[in-house]
């Protein structure tokens, strides 16, 4: 039958990818903030946050050596990442629903951010545990300690998901959300906490070439405000890649 040709087509290329190697073609968007010297990073003795934009790949395909034919993605989207890392307890949060202003005075708000944790418990450090700028940027990356384990705390490994775009969602997210979604009640007393905020900004059409960042009122840990400002980025030239695969 007709149908059976497209499907012989398909396992044949798979079959020789698996038997010859295969390789993947790429194309990337990245953005460079327009002013490096506006922060975009804050570091207090015992909280560090930092704000950056992610590279989107446009376009995607895989296929045999050469002849990346296949299709995988096809998206046009900006993605914020904001991380925030405390070393002492804080109330803080975090703007639910930021936007963003085209070069061309169009205002594209998230629609979908993404709220994960991680935390360091006591009897749970690596050997840099006494250089205070070695926890600051190396402990995040420890692995949760038994004592944690066993009360369950931030184990869940499904994301805190809140949907901006709603009516009724929240505006802000903050500690009280994150506790709840991990069922973390304060015991054991965390040593560290690592949270990444990533926000999705979904262009219509092709994103655009410059655009500004409303920061403001965007980030609050106890009574002080971070990232409190616009930023400025602008479309690196785009890039193209191939990797190969044996």
């Amino acid at each position: 039958m007709l149908y059976r040709k497209p499907i012989m087509i398909f396992i044949v290329t798979v079959a020789w990818m698996f038997s010859t190697g295969c390789s993947i073609y790429r194309i990337v968007d990245s953005y460079a903030g327009v002013e490096v010297r506006v922060g975009t990073e804050y570091k207090q003795d015992d909280a560090l946050a930092t704000l950056r934009i992610e590279e989107n790949v446009v376009f995607e395909s895989i296929g045999p050596l050469c002849l990346p034919i296949i299709p995988l993605v096809n998206s046009n989207k900006i993605t914020v990442i904001s991380f925030l890392l405390l070393r002492n307890e804080h109330p803080f949060s975090i703007n639910a629903k930021p936007c963003i202003v085209t070069d061309a005075s169009k205002k594209i708000c998230a629609n979908m951010l993404t709220a994960s944790a991680k935390a360091t418990f006591p009897h749970d450090y690596i050997k840099s545990h006494e250089e205070p700028k070695d926890r600051l940027y190396g402990v995040i990356g420890a692995i949760l300690s038994r004592e944690a384990k066993k009360y369950g705390a931030f184990e869940r490994e499904d994301e805190l998901l809140v949907d901006p775009s709603e009516d009724n969602s929240v505006s802000r997210i903050g500690t009280e959300e994150l506790y709840k979604h991990y069922n973390y009640g304060g015991d054991p007393r965390w040593e560290d906490l690592q949270i990444t905020f990533t926000y999705t900004f979904t262009c219509a059409g092709s994103c655009p070439n410059k655009f500004t960042l409303d920061a403001k009122d965007f980030l609050t840990i106890g009574n002080e405000m971070f990232l409190d400002a616009e930023y400025d980025y602008v479309k690196k030239e785009r890039q193209k890649r191939f990797y190969f695969m044996f």
